[in-house]
C-alpha cells in the first residue's frame, strides 16, 4: 500500500505481468523521485515479507481474477487446449489459480510454498533490470548498485523443457469447442523447434509474415473472395526454452464455418507455395531494410513500456544487441526456413474449431467448456497432404511503400501549436510544424463530418457500414504500408468519419489520395457487404457477454450522450439494410459534408494548403454551408442519484459509479482531476486489497467532451451490487477524515503529481497530433488546454479542495449515476432507497437538461 501510494503520489504508475517463462515488474515516476522509488522497489526482491494475512488476501484476489474472466472465450479455449497437450509439459498447468489450487493442505501451507518458490527462482543471475532516468549513466549505475547489490544470487541455472508439448501419437487431432458467444473461429497450432536461437535469421517472422499477409493475392484475400473469412493472423504463440508453436487463427464467416476443410486446405496451399518458391534473397533484404528503417527512426514509447520491453529482451539477445536484436536481419538461411516449413505439416497440427452446433462429449475442468476431441479422417489427411499450389494465393510482391526520402522538410518550427491556414464554408485546414521529433514523419487527421452521422439509429448503423466497407476495400492496398510503419485507419464517430495517417512523410500524400478515392466512390461488393453486416450484428449480439465491468462502463457512457444508440437499437436498424441503402446513404452523407484537416509534423505549410485540391472533389456536390448539430451530454441534476440496473448472463456483480462535475470550466476540471489523483489509490487499496471485493477495482477521472467527472468501477464474485455501492460511499465518507488531516505539503505533492501528468511530454509525433486533434474537435482552438488547466490547478488551495470534496462527494454524491449488474446476488429494494430508478434509457435522457458541445 505504501509503495502504491508513493508511486501514484508522485505522478507514476506501476504494474506487473507473468507470462509462461517470465514475471516482469515495472513502474514509472516523476524523475526527481526515482531513487526513493527504487529504494522501495528493490526490497521486493531482497526482503519480501509475504505477510500471512496478505498472502491470504492475495489468494482471494487470484480467485477474483479467475472468476472475472470465467466466461472469457480465450480462457475457455485455452482451458480445453491445456487438457489436450502432454500432461507432463508445464504448459498443461493451470496458469491463473483459484482458491482450490491455492488452498492450504495438511503437509503444505501456501505461504511456505510461496517462500520456497521465491528462494528457488528469484536469483540475481536469472534477473534483468532496466532503469531509465534523467541522471547520467554513471549516476544511474551507482544508484542501482547501491540498492540492488543485496539481491541474492543463488546461482540458479536456466533449464530447457525437454518434454514434448504433445505426447507421441497425439497429433494430428481436431478439437471442437462450444462457445457462449456467437463466434466462429478456426485455430491451427503447429509445435515447432524454438526459433529464438536463430534470432539473426528470424525464420518464423518471415514465414508467419507471408501466411498472415493481407495484401493482394494473400491467403486472407483469397478466403474473403470465397466468402469464408473475416480476419486472419499468424505468428509464434507459445515460446519457451525447448520449443514453440506457430499459430494460425482465422475468424470465419458462416460460409467459411460450413466449409472448414476447404479453409484448412488453403492454409496448407499457402505453406506449399512458400516451400515451393522459397524465401528469396530479395524478400529477406526487403524485410531487413524495412526493419532497419523502423529501428533508426523508431518513435519513442512511454518510458514504462520501453523499460519493460527491454527487460524482457535482455534474456533473449546478447548484451550489445539488446536494443537492436528484435530488428536485426543479418543471417539469410534458406535451409533453415525450409526446415521450419517442413514442420508445418497436416500430421503435425492441432486444429481447434470454435462455433455453434459442434459435437461435445466432455467439459473442461476449470472453465466447464464443452468440447470434443476427434482424429482426422484418413481421406481428409490425404487431401491436405496433397493440397498443392493454389494459383489464387501468391507470394507478396515488392512493397511500394518503403520510404526512400528521409529529408527533414521542417528545420525550425515557428510555433509547436497548430495554426489555421484555411477557413471556408465547409473546409478548415490546420497546420503544425514540428522540430521536437526529428524523424521524417507526418500525421494527418481528417474529419468528414455530417449532420447525418448520428441523428438516428439507422444513420448511425449506415455510417458504421460505410466505414467498414471502405476499410475492407482498402485493406489489401494499405497492408504493405502498415508493414513499413504506417498507421492508416478510418472509423465512424458521433460526428462522422475520422481518418488518420501516421508515418513517413515520403509516401503519405499518395496514401491519403488512395483512401479518399475509396471514401468517395469505391464499389460496394454485395458478398462482402453481407459478410460485414453479419460481422457487425454478431459483435453487437456478443457485447452483453463481455466482462460485466466493460459492458456497464460502455452503458454508462451511452446513458450520458444524446442521442445514443445501444446494441438493440442497432440490431433493429441493420436488419433490413441493403447495398442500395448504403449507396443511397453515401450520396446523402457526402452531400452534407464538412471537412476538417490537421496536417502536422514533417510537412510544409504549402503542402498542407495543397490538401485542399485533394478533398475539394468531395465538397463539390455540397450545397451551401453545412451546419453540424454538435454533441449533447446529459447534465445530471444537482440532487439525488440515478440508478440503471442490468442483468447480464454472468455470476459476478458489478457497479459503474459516476459523479459529474458542476460545470465544465477549468476550475471544476482541475478540482475533479485533483480528487481523482488523491482518491484513486485509497479506493483501490480499500476495496481490492483490504476488503477483497474483486480483481477489477479502480477509480479514474473521466472527461466526456469537456465535462469532468469521477468513475468508480468494481466487479465482484463475493458481494452484491448494493454492497459494492455502499462500500464505495463509505470509503468516500471516511476519506473526508483523511482530507481534513491532510497537510499543505501533502496536498501540494498531489498537485505537483497531477501537473506532471497533465504536462507529460508527448512521446511521439502521432500522440502529439492526436492531442491537438481532440482540441480541434472540442473547439479549444487556442490549443492551450493544458496551460489553462495547470493555471487553474495552481490557484487551488487545500481548504478550497476540502470544500469541493464535501460538496461533491458527501453525504451522497450529487449529480451521480450508477449502473449496476446483479449477477447471482439477490438485493432487496430497500438497498436502493437512496437512488432514483431509470426504467428506460431514452426517457431518462429526454427528461434531463442537456449540455451541448460543438
Amino acid at each position: 500500500g505504501e509503495y502504491q501510494k508513493f508511486i501514484s503520489g508522485y505522478g507514476g504508475a506501476h504494474n506487473a505481468y507473468t507470462s509462461f517463462e517470465d514475471t516482469n515488474y515495472f513502474f514509472d515516476i516523476n524523475a526527481a523521485y526515482l531513487g526513493q522509488a527504487l529504494d522501495r522497489f528493490s526490497q521486493f526482491f531482497i526482503s519480501p515479507l509475504f505477510t500471512e494475512k496478505y498472502v491470504d488476501r492475495e489468494k482471494h484476489a487470484v480467485e477474483s481474477e479467475y472468476r472475472a474472466k470465467y466466461k472469457d472465450e480465450a480462457r475457455r479455449g485455452l482451458d480445453v487446449l491445456k487438457e489436450v497437450v502432454n500432461p507432463e509439459h508445464p504448459f498443461a498447468k493451470f496458469s491463473v489459480g483459484n482458491l482450490d489450487t491455492l488452498a492450504d493442505r495438511p503437509d503444505s501451507l501456501v505461504r511456505d510454498e510461496l517462500i520456497s518458490f521465491y528462494r528457488q527462482h528469484y536469483s540475481a543471475n536469472r534477473m534483468s533490470l532496466v532503469v531509465l532516468g534523467s541522471e547520467s549513466v554513471a549516476g544511474l549505475r551507482s544508484m542501482v548498485e547501491e540498492r540492488f547489490a543485496a539481491v541474492p544470487d543463488r546461482d540458479v541455472q536456466q533449464h530447457t523443457i525437454a518434454t514434448p508439448l504433445f505426447s507421441q501419437g497425439r497429433l494430428p487431432v481436431e478439437l471442437f469447442v462450444t462457445p457462449e458467444q456467437d463466434i466462429r473461429n478456426l485455430d491451427m497450432t503447429f509445435p515447432i523447434a524454438d526459433p529464438r536461437p536463430y534470432w539473426e535469421a528470424k525464420p518464423m517472422h518471415l514465414i508467419a509474415d507471408i501466411i498472415g499477409h493481407e495484401g493482394e493475392g494473400s491467403l486472407l484475400q483469397h478466403l474473403k473472395q470465397r466468402g469464408y473469412a473475416e480476419g486472419l493472423s499468424a505468428g509464434v504463440g507459445l515460446q519457451y526454452r525447448g520449443g514453440a508453436t506457430l499459430n494460425v487463427s482465422i475468424k470465419l464467416t458462416e460460409s467459411g464455418y460450413a466449409n472448414r476443410d476447404e479453409v484448412v486446405a488453403a492454409v496448407f496451399q499457402t505453406i506449399d507455395r512458400i516451400a515451393s518458391e522459397g524465401i528469396a534473397p530479395q524478400r529477406f533484404d526487403e524485410q531487413s531494410k524495412v526493419s532497419d528503417i523502423q529501428f533508426r527512426y523508431q518513435d519513442k514509447r512511454e518510458n514504462i513500456h520501453y523499460v519493460l520491453g527491454l527487460a524482457a529482451s535482455m534474456s533473449r539477445y546478447p548484451a550489445t544487441l539488446v536494443l537492436k536484436g528484435p530488428y536485426l536481419f543479418d543471417d539469410y538461411r534458406p535451409d533453415l526456413y525450409q526446415q521450419y516449413l517442413a514442420q508445418l505439416r497436416p500430421d503435425n497440427v492441432l486444429i481447434m474449431v470454435t462455433g455453434p452446433g459442434l459435437p461435445a462429449n466432455r467439459s473442461s475442468r476449470l472453465y466447464q467448456t464443452p468440447y470434443a476431441v476427434e482424429p482426422f479422417a484418413a481421406s481428409q489427411m490425404q487431401a491436405w497432404q496433397g493440397a498443392g499450389i493454389n494459383s489464387a494465393i501468391v507470394m507478396p510482391g515488392p512493397n511500394p511503400f518503403i520510404p526512400e526520402e528521409f529529408e527533414r522538410l521542417v528545420t525550425s518550427a515557428q510555433e509547436r501549436k497548430p495554426r489555421q491556414l484555411l477557413a471556408e464554408d465547409n473546409l478548415r485546414i490546420w497546420h503544425g510544424d514540428d522540430e521536437q521529433f526529428t524523424a521524417p514523419r507526418a500525421s494527418l487527421r481528417v474529419g468528414f463530418f455530417s449532420p447525418l452521422a448520428n441523428d438516428s439509429a439507422r444513420h448511425r448503423v449506415l455510417l458504421q457500414l460505410y466505414a467498414a466497407t471502405v476499410v475492407d476495400r482498402l485493406n489489401p492496398k494499405l497492408y504493405p504500408a502498415l508493414l513499413t510503419g504506417f498507421n492508416a485507419r478510418l472509423g465512424a464517430s458521433r460526428r462522422g468519419l475520422e481518418l488518420g495517417i501516421d508515418g513517413f512523410s515520403d509516401k503519405q500524400i499518395g496514401l491519403f489520395e488512395m483512401m479518399l478515392a475509396e471514401i468517395q466512390q469505391g464499389p460496394i461488393d454485395a458478398r462482402r457487404f453481407a459478410d460485414i453486416k453479419q460481422e457487425l450484428m454478431r459483435a453487437w449480439q456478443n457485447r452483453k457477454l463481455q466482462p460485466p465491468y466493460q459492458y456497464i462502463s460502455e452503458t454508462l457512457r451511452n446513458l450520458l450522450y444524446t442521442p445514443s444508440w445501444n446494441e438493440d437499437d442497432k440490431l433493429a436498424a441493420i436488419a433490413e439494410l441493403s447495398v442500395e441503402d448504403l449507396e443511397q446513404y453515401r450520396r446523402a452523407f457526402l452531400g452534407k459534408l464538412r471537412i476538417d484537416v490537421l496536417a502536422y509534423g514533417n510537412i510544409t505549410a504549402e503542402q498542407s494548403t495543397g490538401l485542399k485540391s485533394l478533398v475539394q472533389p468531395l465538397l463539390s456536390r455540397v450545397e451551401g454551408t453545412v451546419e453540424l448539430p454538435g454533441v449533447s451530454l446529459v447534465a445530471l441534476p444537482p440532487s439525488g442519484r440515478w440508478r440503471y440496473p442490468l442483468t447480464l448472463e454472468h455470476s459476478d456483480a458489478a457497479i459503474a459509479y459516476y459523479v459529474q462535475g458542476e460545470s465544465d470550466d477549468n476550475q471544476q476540471r482541475a478540482l475533479m482531476g485533483l480528487t481523482g489523483q488523491i482518491v484513486r489509490t485509497p479506493y483501490y487499496h480499500s476495496l481490492r486489497t483490504e476488503q477483497q471485493f474483486g480483481y477489477v477495482v479502480y477509480a479514474a477521472t473521466t472527461v466526456l467532451e469537456r465535462m469532468p467527472g469521477l468513475t468508480f468501477i468494481v466487479q465482484s464474485s463475493v458481494a452484491d451490487a448494493a454492497t459494492l455501492l455502499a462500500a464505495s460511499d463509505k470509503l468516500l465518507r471516511d476519506f473526508d477524515q483523511t482530507a481534513q488531516a491532510m497537510t499543505v505539503a501533502e496536498f501540494e505533492q498531489h498537485k505537483e503529481a497531477l501537473k506532471s501528468l497533465i504536462n507529460r511530454p508527448h512521446k511521439n509525433l502521432a500522440h502529439e497530433a492526436g492531442f491537438f486533434w481532440v482540441q480541434i474537435l472540442q473547439h479549444y482552438l487556442e490549443f492551450d488546454r493544458r496551460e489553462q488547466l495547470t493555471l487553474a490547478l495552481d490557484k487551488i488551495e487545500l481548504e478550497q479542495w476540502r470544500r469541493f470534496y464535501r460538496d461533491t462527494l458527501l453525504p451522497l454524491p450529487a449529480r451521480s449515476l450508477v449502473v449496476t449488474q446483479a449477477g447471482d446476488h439477490q438485493v432487496g429494494p430497500k438497498a436502493w432507497s437512496q437512488s432514483r430508478l431509470i426504467k428506460d434509457a431514452n426517457s431518462f435522457r429526454q427528461a434531463q437538461q442537456q449540455r451541448a458541445y460543438p
